[in-house]
C-alpha cells in the first residue's frame, strides 16, 4: 500500500509527452517544444 507522500509524487508521465502534431512525435517537456533528447544531450557527464 502506498502512502500519501508516494501517491502524490510526479512521475515522468505528469512532465514527458509525445504529439505527433510537435516535433513530428518526438519526446517533449510538457507544455515547451523542448525535446526530452535536447535535455539528456545538454546533462553534464554525457557525450
Amino acid at each position: 500500500m502506498l502512502t500519501e507522500p508516494e501517491r502524490a509524487r510526479p512521475t515522468y508521465k505528469d512532465r514527458i509527452v509525445v504529439d505527433p502534431a510537435i516535433l513530428v512525435g518526438k519526446p517533449i517537456v510538457r507544455g515547451t517544444r523542448i525535446s526530452v533528447e535536447l535535455v539528456l544531450r545538454r546533462e553534464p557527464g554525457r557525450p
